[in-house]
């Protein structure tokens, strides 16, 4: 099928836009053959109704996601191995579950909350000084980032694909590393909790980002603009 419609030019010919989640994301498909005149980027949106407590005091780092390898839970563990003196949490189920315990039963700094509820989740997201991503594929566009930075909380991420590209990592919005390089996490968490002067203005900056490009209305309106520049060319 696929080739039958690369043959006659479908993907070309016959649709008008293509929406792309990110600037990585339409690049990627460039590369595959379609043609960039008609790839606009829309991010994913975020539509905030979690009721959490105002936390003071944000105390511990966190991640949040599925336990399998590609989320980088054995860099991310090997990076604590390092970090004796910085609380983490994890929080999610999966596969590497059993792996997570054993690790975590190994570790007193690091605990696993095991798999919480969608307020559970928000209520420690609210409460961490800044999260974890340390995925080690390319996501499409992680709403757990946007949850973050609803909550004005900055985001310590791999350098890789649409993570890199939303956090930016200019220590504005938070702070990448090298994906799957333990001794780099380790290194860039140490620096975020180090800095509390810096996380705390990356704290208003991601909450700011937030509200200017990630709220259903914004988003909104970049799909009635999208919607317009097809009609505009029938």
């Amino acid at each position: 099928m696929l080739s039958f419609h690369n043959l006659i030019h479908t993907w070309q010919k016959k649709v008008n836009i293509y929406i792309s989640l990110s600037d990585f994301s339409r690049q990627k498909f460039i590369e595959a053959g379609l043609p960039a005149s008609k790839i606009v980027v829309k991010p994913n949106f975020l539509i905030n109704t979690w009721d959490v407590d105002h936390v003071a005091q944000k105390g511990d780092i966190l991640f949040l996601g599925r336990l399998t390898p590609e989320k980088g839970l054995f860099t991310l563990l090997k990076a604590w191995t390092q970090l004796t003196d910085i609380p983490l949490k994890i929080a999610g189920d999966g596969p590497l579950r059993k792996f997570v315990e054993e690790r975590t039963n190994a570790l007193p700094h690091v605990e696993y909350l095991g798999l919480l509820t969608k307020d559970e989740v928000m209520q420690q997201l609210a409460g961490a000084r800044f999260l974890v991503f340390p995925s080690e594929w390319y996501e499409g566009f992680p709403l757990t980032l946007l949850e973050a930075f609803s909550l004005g909380v900055p985001v310590l991420a791999s350098a890789l694909g649409a993570a890199a590209e939303i956090v930016q990592g200019d220590s504005t919005m938070g702070v990448l590393f090298k994906a799957g390089d333990a001794a780099d996490l380790a290194r860039q968490a140490k620096w975020m909790w180090t800095h509390p002067a810096e996380l705390a203005q990356m704290s208003e900056n991601v909450r700011r980002e937030y509200e200017e490009k990630y709220t259903p209305e914004k988003n909104y309106a970049q799909l009635l603009s999208i919607y317009e520049r097809v009609l505009l060319k029938k």
